[in-house]
């Protein structure tokens, strides 16, 4: 896979917090968290004849940073340091 030049997916991009993308292997899902008025979400686009559709709420309310891996599974990983 080569580079491209970026472009602004207006269907995700939106004045939330987003981070952390995670695009499939075949190109056809982004997973990414939003943060919107203080509750963090993870999304899910599709993309579908060359768009990406309007994100999905897949789990919100959750501690952590969220990974997903390559068989869609959704992991946090988290650390509390105790002083």
């Amino acid at each position: 896979m080569k580079w491209q030049t970026p472009e602004n997916v207006a269907a995700v991009n939106t004045v939330g917090d987003e981070g952390w993308p995670y695009v499939t292997q075949d190109g056809k899902e982004l997973w990414f968290t939003r943060t919107f008025l203080g509750s963090p979400g993870i999304y899910r686009s599709v993309e579908v004849n060359g768009t990406w559709v309007e994100p999905e709420l897949i789990i919100s309310q959750f501690a952590g940073e969220p990974s997903v891996d390559g068989d869609g599974n959704i992991y946090f990983c988290s650390s509390l340091l105790h002083g």
